[in-house]
């Protein structure tokens, strides 16, 4: 057996079609080249790489990939050299003997899938090129605990808020933020592990983060509804409560009487309590020949803006404020009254049973869709071409 320099022998010039970055051989890496007895040659050279390959993140967590190795000549033509994988003693391809050390870890474990030998043609001429698969199979329960347990974990907890009193806004408030928030930052998390820009209608696992990301802002929103809700019917209630003052067993406005009660007589009050009473009537119209014509040149005296003594003589009412409510009363009932919009303050009671369904429908429908979409069967496909190594 014969050792001699590498740089001594010629060498076939191949270089890894799908690689982003390379080093070959060199001082550090290592290089190895033996001649035997026979006049064979053993070479050995070392190459790290960095390979690109094209993954489909669908079926994730539960994915696998098939990542494809290029081994090429540059510029040895196929009549001259021919890159071919090694033999078993049957004739049959030997899987690649990948390392027991630095291969696989805690995301990803890696097998050898099929290989095969090439001529690619080009311009130049065909060129020799060996093809061999990388079949990486995502490891159980690596996201499968930490993100889809914990995204439906934070839906049943924002679920328990439609329990809590809705008077208890600071704690409706703090627990719909905070599933919202942690859902948000798993999901962020999970994105900054995958290639930039890869949207959530590419991946099985962030599409579902995403429903779940709207159950929880649906929650907080509900919320939201009912708390308006309660704040509308705590107004028609008090509305509903001032227009009882207003009103008097008649239905007519009894303010303006009560306030001059102390000045009308009797049959004053009567008159103008009564429909037919004509406010402003003229001082030249007939009076009565006996009885009541004090009462009746009273009324006659009596207009929007004036109070009257009980001698006849007039004063003028004090000014309104410069900033009056004013309540238009219809039939004993406030005239601006949202009875639907109150009914929201009784949304918890719907979502209680209803929540929970829609979010049961809809993960349902998410595994079929997952389980049925074509990248998941191409996922299964490659995990059983895995051989034994």
């Amino acid at each position: 057996m014969l050792y001699t320099s590498p740089g001594n022998i010629w060498k076939p010039d191949f270089y890894l079609t799908n690689s982003v970055t390379n080093t070959y051989g060199g001082t550090h890496d290592g290089e190895l080249l033996r001649i035997m007895p026979d006049g064979s040659i053993f070479w050995s050279q070392r190459i790290r790489a960095r390979m690109a390959c094209t993954m489909d993140f669908w079926y994730m967590p539960g994915d696998s990939q098939n990542c494809p190795l290029y081994l090429s000549l540059y510029g040895t033509k196929a009549d001259q050299a021919v890159i071919q994988w090694r033999l078993n003693a049957d004739g049959e391809l030997e899987a690649l003997e990948l390392s027991k050390n630095g291969i696989s870890n805690t995301e990803w474990s890696v097998c050898s899938g099929p290989m095969n030998s090439t001529i690619s043609w080009f311009s130049s001429g065909g060129y020799s090129e060996a093809e061999a698969r990388l079949i990486l199979t995502r490891k159980d329960l690596s996201l499968a605990v930490f993100a889809v347990a914990i995204s439906v974990f934070f839906v049943m907890l924002a679920y328990t808020g439609f329990f809590i009193s809705p008077a208890a806004a600071p704690a409706r408030v703090a627990l719909g933020f905070l599933c919202f928030l942690m859902v948000l930052n798993n999901l962020n998390v999970i994105r900054s592990a995958l290639p930039r820009g890869l949207e959530p209608s590419k991946s099985w696992l962030l599409l579902f983060m995403f429903v779940s990301l709207v159950f929880n802002f649906g929650a907080l929103l509900e919320y939201g509804c009912v708390n308006y809700g309660m704040q509308v019917d705590a107004e028609n209630k008090r509305k509903a409560e001032l227009s009882k003052k207003l009103l008097d067993g008649s239905g007519n406005t009894s303010a303006n009487l009560d306030a001059g009660s102390s000045s009308f007589s009797a049959a004053a009050k009567k008159a103008v309590s009564s429909p037919t009473a004509k406010v402003g009537q003229d001082a030249s119209a007939p009076k009565e020949a006996s009885g009541g014509s004090a009462d009746l040149e009273l009324i006659d005296q009596i207009t929007i803006d004036t109070g009257v003594r009980q001698d006849g003589s007039t004063i003028r009412a004090p000014p309104k404020p410069a900033k009056q409510k004013i309540f238009y009363i219809r039939g004993g009932k406030p005239g601006f009254n949202h009875a639907g919009v109150a009914k929201l303050k009784d949304l918890d009671s719907t979502c209680r049973w209803l929540f929970p369904l829609l979010f049961l429908i809809t993960f349902i429908v998410m595994i079929i869709v997952g389980e049925t979409h074509p990248s998941a069967n191409k996922s299964k496909e490659y995990a059983s071409l895995c051989v034994a190594g």
